[in-house]
């Protein structure tokens, strides 16, 4: 397998831990401010952005296996987070969320793929 071909785990472990950190930085705050629903509310949305821009991140210096990487950005953000609550009770929000990472980090692995091929083709 070539170099360019392989997975940069790395960037895939790295770019799921800059995601959870941008999560907390968001949503610890509103829980603080407003309490534990309107956190839980901001959940979702917040995760697939946080994983969407993680993903850009990521994929900066990654040359093949875009969409796979983007989804091992989603996946790492989940498996954290799985990892630091272990013991907690998952409620609805924070089980949407999870999927959201997931989506959040191949969204942004197609939007990089498009943007990409737009431009080696006008090259």
């Amino acid at each position: 397998m070539s170099n360019s071909a392989r997975i940069n785990w790395v960037r895939a472990v790295g770019g799921g831990f800059l995601a959870e950190l941008g999560i907390l930085a968001v949503v610890i705050p509103i829980a603080l401010v407003a309490g534990q629903q309107p956190q839980l509310l901001a959940t979702p949305p917040t995760a697939l952005v946080m994983v969407y821009v993680a993903t850009l991140w990521a994929l900066r210096t990654v040359e093949s296996r875009l969409v796979l990487h983007g989804f091992l950005v989603g996946l790492f953000a989940v498996l954290i987070y799985e990892a630091v609550a272990i013991t907690q009770p998952r409620p609805v929000p924070l089980i949407i969320a999870e999927g959201m990472k997931i989506a959040g980090g191949i969204t942004a692995a197609v939007v990089v793929q498009r943007k990409r091929t737009t431009i080696a083709s006008r090259g």
